[in-house]
Protein backbone atom coordinates (compact mmCIF):
# COMPACT_ATOMS: atom_id res chain seq x y z
CA UNK A 1 0.00 0.00 0.00
CA UNK A 2 1.27 3.46 -0.85
CA UNK A 3 1.53 6.45 1.47
CA UNK A 4 -1.29 8.96 1.02
CA UNK A 5 -2.02 12.34 2.54
CA UNK A 6 -5.00 11.99 4.87
CA UNK A 7 -4.99 15.58 6.20
CA UNK A 8 -3.02 18.73 5.40
CA UNK A 9 -3.07 22.47 5.84
CA UNK A 10 -1.21 25.46 7.24
CA UNK A 11 -1.38 26.37 10.93
CA UNK A 12 -0.34 29.72 12.32
CA UNK A 13 0.85 29.00 15.85
CA UNK A 14 -1.21 30.51 18.69
CA UNK A 15 1.04 29.75 21.66
CA UNK A 16 -1.26 26.99 22.89
CA UNK A 17 -1.32 23.40 21.72
CA UNK A 18 -3.08 23.49 18.34
CA UNK A 19 -4.72 20.23 17.26
CA UNK A 20 -4.24 19.98 13.50
CA UNK A 21 -6.24 16.85 12.75
CA UNK A 22 -7.51 13.60 14.25
CA UNK A 23 -7.79 11.04 11.43
CA UNK A 24 -9.46 7.74 12.34
CA UNK A 25 -8.23 5.49 9.53
CA UNK A 26 -6.55 2.22 10.52
CA UNK A 27 -2.89 2.35 9.44
CA UNK A 28 0.62 3.64 9.99
CA UNK A 29 0.96 7.42 10.30
CA UNK A 30 3.70 9.97 9.75
CA UNK A 31 3.29 13.64 10.70
CA UNK A 32 5.29 16.11 8.58
CA UNK A 33 5.71 19.84 9.34
CA UNK A 34 7.59 22.42 7.26
CA UNK A 35 9.75 24.33 9.77
CA UNK A 36 11.59 26.41 7.17
CA UNK A 37 10.05 29.69 8.45
CA UNK A 38 11.48 29.25 11.95
CA UNK A 39 14.06 31.80 13.09
CA UNK A 40 16.49 32.21 15.97
CA UNK A 41 14.56 32.05 19.25
CA UNK A 42 11.60 30.05 17.92
CA UNK A 43 10.68 26.85 19.79
CA UNK A 44 8.08 24.35 18.52
CA UNK A 45 6.85 21.04 19.92
CA UNK A 46 5.10 18.44 17.74
CA UNK A 47 2.98 15.74 19.36
CA UNK A 48 1.23 12.62 18.08
CA UNK A 49 -1.34 10.92 20.29
CA UNK A 50 -2.51 7.34 19.76
CA UNK A 51 -6.29 6.88 20.01
CA UNK A 52 -6.86 4.03 22.50
CA UNK A 53 -10.66 4.01 22.14
CA UNK A 54 -13.45 6.28 20.89
CA UNK A 55 -12.60 9.21 23.19
CA UNK A 56 -9.21 8.67 24.88
CA UNK A 57 -5.73 9.41 23.54
CA UNK A 58 -2.23 8.68 24.88
CA UNK A 59 0.96 10.49 23.92
CA UNK A 60 2.94 8.38 21.43
CA UNK A 61 5.53 10.92 20.27
CA UNK A 62 6.79 14.34 21.32
CA UNK A 63 9.58 16.18 19.54
CA UNK A 64 10.89 19.71 20.10
CA UNK A 65 12.59 21.88 17.50
CA UNK A 66 14.45 25.16 18.01
CA UNK A 67 15.33 28.02 15.68
CA UNK A 68 15.80 26.69 12.18
CA UNK A 69 17.74 23.53 12.99
CA UNK A 70 15.71 21.60 10.40
CA UNK A 71 13.83 22.69 7.30
CA UNK A 72 11.18 20.03 7.89
CA UNK A 73 10.26 17.77 10.80
CA UNK A 74 8.87 14.26 10.39
CA UNK A 75 7.72 12.07 13.27
CA UNK A 76 8.51 8.36 13.47
CA UNK A 77 5.87 6.06 11.94
CA UNK A 78 3.08 5.29 14.41
CA UNK A 79 0.80 2.29 13.82
CA UNK A 80 -2.76 2.86 14.98
CA UNK A 81 -5.89 0.75 14.71
CA UNK A 82 -8.28 3.51 15.77
CA UNK A 83 -6.50 6.72 14.73
CA UNK A 84 -4.21 9.49 15.93
CA UNK A 85 -4.32 13.16 16.90
CA UNK A 86 -1.51 15.47 15.75
CA UNK A 87 -0.70 18.83 17.32
CA UNK A 88 1.76 21.71 17.13
CA UNK A 89 2.70 24.14 19.89
CA UNK A 90 5.01 27.13 19.55
CA UNK A 91 6.11 28.34 22.99
CA UNK A 92 8.82 30.88 22.11
CA UNK A 93 9.55 33.33 19.35
CA UNK A 94 7.28 34.89 16.76
CA UNK A 95 4.22 32.78 15.92
CA UNK A 96 4.83 31.40 12.45
CA UNK A 97 2.72 29.71 9.78
CA UNK A 98 3.56 26.00 9.42
CA UNK A 99 2.45 23.95 6.41
CA UNK A 100 1.80 20.35 7.53
CA UNK A 101 0.65 16.93 6.32
CA UNK A 102 -0.45 13.71 7.97
CA UNK A 103 0.35 10.65 5.85
CA UNK A 104 -1.14 7.18 6.23
CA UNK A 105 -0.10 3.85 4.82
Amino acid sequence: MAWTVTNSGTQTATGGEDTLASPTTNGSYAFWVDTNAMALGDYVTLRVYYQVDGTNYRLAFEGSYTSSQFKAAVTPFIAAFTGVRCSLQQTAGTNRAYPWQILVN
